[in-house]
């Protein structure tokens, strides 16, 4: 990943990474992949996790625990449908609008952002269709909260895993990824950075991709403090604790082309190997420019 700039706030960043050569090699990744791709393989991604904990009143490391209940006024639980190392995700009723909605609960411990004016800015970046359409933030009890659309579909980790009924073609591939890269330029430019570009948060519906779990994490804040990371994605930088940056969700986009093409996770030390064969999936075109954008 190349040396990053000073921060030079919002404007300035906004026309430096306009500008940063490190979009192009990502964006001419994508255009490779307008070759047929053979089968991916068979065996489940692997995602290594930081887990996150909460402090209890003694000082130890706990886990937290996601009540079995719980509730919001104007929202009914329904079913708990995800539970996390980090957060519990339900699917619940709008009573108001008689709607299905999403409601994650995050330990206020682990809150990710709780700045009220930035959350309603997330909420309308939020309305970028390659984005989930998020609702509502708050606090309750020992909760922060965020309400979000429901949506019916599969996540692309999962359409991946289950190639052999349903087969990832590339022109699929190469729509979903300039789908997702248009949704990261509308972050970035409204000031945040996603954080945890991967398989597992970007969600099939439709023959569109919708990029989940968006958290309001801010171009230079501090990543231990507001985003657990995953390490199979996350850029080097990110993860020696350099404040947050978009060329992280770039990083993390290349690395995510990659898994999807040939079923490993990228190894940083291949970016430096110019004399590596491709691995098997990749093109000589694609691995020589997979390797710059992860370099």
């Amino acid at each position: 990943m190349a040396t990053r700039s000073e921060h030079l706030g919002p404007l300035l960043l906004r026309q430096v990474r306009l500008l940063d050569a490190r979009w192009a090699p990502t964006f001419e990744a994508i255009d490779c992949l307008e070759e047929t791709l053979p089968e991916l393989v068979t065996q489940p991604f692997a995602e290594q996790i930081s887990p996150p904990t909460v402090s209890s009143s003694e000082g130890k490391q706990v886990m937290p625990r996601f009540p079995h209940e719980w509730h919001c006024d104007g929202f009914t639980l329904l079913e708990k449908v995800h539970e996390s190392r980090m957060s519990a995700i339900w699917r619940a009723v709008d009573q108001e609008l008689q709607t299905w909605v999403a409601v994650k609960l995050v330990p206020q411990e682990l809150a990710p952002n709780s700045d009220a004016h930035i959350l309603d800015w997330l909420v309308q970046i939020s309305e970028h269709p390659g984005l989930l359409t998020l609702i509502q933030h708050g606090r309750e009890g020992p909760w922060w909260y965020q309400i979000a659309d429901w949506v019916n579909g599969q996540t692309l980790q999962s359409r991946a895993q289950n190639h052999a009924l349903s087969p990832v073609r590339a022109g699929e591939l190469r729509a979903w990824m300039k789908q997702l890269a248009s949704a990261l330029e509308t972050l970035h430019a409204a000031g945040f950075v996603h954080g945890d570009v991967k398989p597992s948060n970007v969600l099939l519906s439709g023959g569109q991709v919708r990029l989940i779990d968006l958290m309001g994490l801010r171009i230079g804040a501090t990543w231990n403090s507001h985003r657990s990371l995953t390490p199979a994605f996350a850029s080097p930088e990110a993860r020696d604790g350099e404040p947050a940056d978009p060329r992280d969700d770039v990083y993390s986009l290349a690395g995510m082309i990659f898994q999807l093409m040939t079923g490993d996770l990228f190894n940083p030390a291949w970016t430096t190997d110019r004399t590596r064969l491709p691995p098997v999936g990749l093109t000589l075109a694609q691995w020589q420019v997979l390797q710059t954008a992860l370099g």
